[in-house]
């Protein structure tokens, strides 16, 4: 007669464990399914277009997104547009990083948006990711009525350098201003810097050696174009949203772009997140 043997049991954290494994599973999936639903009515302007930046046969690779016609009638010439400069140091970062932002925000925006890929140090230092995202502005300004310009640390930094330039050079005109978690002051002075220089993802260090292959000549750090905070006057420039994270080495620089701007008759939307880190724009 063959001994029947005991069916194994889980162990209650074994039990808990695997709970937890399948929550963390569906949650990712339900988190896939929506991006997927809330993004296929999306549509291409454009795969991926080349520019020539100021004369050069480089230049930067745009892409672009609107809704479609049937969820948003417009022509294109009717919508607004954002030009988007993906964060990354100047040194990593393209089309496909921000990717799934981008298109969050043509949606959520009902505008279209040209996300950047302007050349990255060291390969190509300052200027030349900034002339980039001069002339993508301009080019989304030949098809739009009204455009904005936006990005995420380093391309913050971008955006508010290219809203200065437009206001200095006459043109184009600029709407809008969104301006996340950006660098402002290259001279890395500010408490901030020292205060979540460490344990916070961007460290103190990573800072250091991004800004040495984006501007290896130190005279640059007090250009305009590199630091916005220390362009001689920020009257003029477009409406502005700022957005800074509580636990990121760049919080009081930008807290500091936001004021000076606000100060010099600029309207400005500051708004801090005090719990979270730099990047988090991209956490989901």
């Amino acid at each position: 007669m063959t001994e029947s043997r005991p069916s194994p049991k889980l162990s209650f954290p074994a039990a808990l464990f695997f709970l937890v494994l399948a929550f963390f599973f569906l949650s990712g999936a339900c988190g896939l399914l929506y991006q997927v639903v809330w993004t296929r009515k999306l549509v291409l302007l454009f795969g991926t277009k080349r520019l020539g930046s100021m004369g050069s046969d480089l230049g930067a690779a745009i892409r672009g997104f609107r809704k479609s016609m049937q969820d948003e009638p417009k022509p294109e010439d009717k919508l607004p547009a954002l030009v988007y400069f993906h964060g990354g140091g100047w040194v990593i970062g393209d089309l496909d990083t921000h990717d799934t932002l981008c298109r969050q925000l043509a949606n959520g925006a009902h505008c279209a948006v040209y996300s950047v890929d302007y050349r990255l140090a060291p390969e190509h230092p300052f200027p030349s990711g900034f002339e980039d995202c001069v002339a993508a502005t301009q080019f989304a300004a030949s098809r739009h009525a009204k455009v904005a310009v936006g990005g995420d640390s380093a391309g913050g930094n971008l955006a508010a350098a290219v809203a200065l330039h437009a206001r200095d050079q006459g043109g184009p005109a600029i709407a809008f201003q969104l301006l996340i978690y950006p660098v402002t002051d290259q001279r890395m002075s500010h408490p901030s810097i020292r205060r979540n220089g460490e344990g916070y993802i961007l460290t103190r260090k990573a800072i250091e050696t991004f800004r040495a292959m984006y501007l290896p000549e130190e005279p640059d750090y007090l250009d305009w174009r590199a630091s916005p905070l220390l362009a001689r006057s920020l009257a003029g420039l477009p409406p502005a949203h700022l957005i800074t994270a509580g636990y990121d080495p760049l919080l009081d620089e930008g807290r500091a772009y936001a004021e000076r701007m606000a100060k010099e008759g600029v309207a400005v939307a500051y708004r801090e997140y005090p719990d979270m880190v730099h990047g988090f724009i991209l956490f989901g």
